[in-house]
């Protein structure tokens, strides 16, 4: 008899723990079967997640639209430094280097027959001036023009025409006065091809 009870404890046993389990499992689908169990009603309601975030976070579409990081960027936009200003006449902006104009004979003789003051200044040396020169004109050979045009030639602004004998030292006594700061300067080239009249 006792081992009769026994199996029957044990068979009883086996079928609580039977039980007990399939009422453990049973509760745990959703019965909607489309949703995990961490959606539940109570939790979908109140999340951080929520619709309401996305309209008025901080990353929404009032950012763009009104916000005063674009009220910034229009303002850098049109910033007056960005543009040059217009009220600037061409040609006398700070930054544009000093250069001197080449003209030819003809070009040279016109603008000192028109009546406008100029210097007219030979850059050869002393010999070459005294056997001929074009009337009018001072002698400051082209390697003493650092030296002496700053007493010699004071009015900076002045319209100085520049010739030599074929071309070469003209040009060089040029880009001198020119690095000196003078501003109106002219290279007619050479005394070579003058012709007009010339005086010794």
């Amino acid at each position: 008899m006792k081992v009769v009870i026994i199996i029957i404890l044990i068979l009883c046993a086996c079928v609580m723990s039977a039980c007990g389990g399939q009422t453990t499992v049973t509760p745990d689908p959703d019965p909607s079967g489309s949703q995990p169990e961490v959606s539940g009603g109570a939790d979908q309601s109140p999340g951080p997640s929520g619709s309401a975030d996305p309209s008025s976070g901080p990353s929404g579409s009032a950012d763009p639209s009104g916000g005063p990081d674009s009220g910034l960027d229009a303002n850098q936009n049109t910033s007056p430094g960005a543009t040059p200003d217009p009220d600037l006449p061409t040609g006398t902006e700070t930054n544009t280097p000093a250069i001197y104009r080449r003209i030819n004979a003809v070009d040279a003789k016109a603008m000192m027959d028109s009546g406008d003051p100029y210097i007219l200044l030979d850059v050869r040396t002393l010999e070459e001036y005294t056997e001929s020169r074009i009337e009018g004109a001072m002698l400051i050979p082209y390697d003493e023009i650092a030296a002496r045009a700053e007493s010699e030639l004071p009015d900076k602004a002045a319209l100085i025409l520049i010739y030599c004998r074929s071309g070469r030292r003209s040009a060089t006594a040029a880009e001198t006065l020119v690095g000196m700061g003078y501003t109106n300067v002219f290279d007619f080239g050479g005394i070579l091809d003058w012709p007009y009249d010339t005086v010794t």
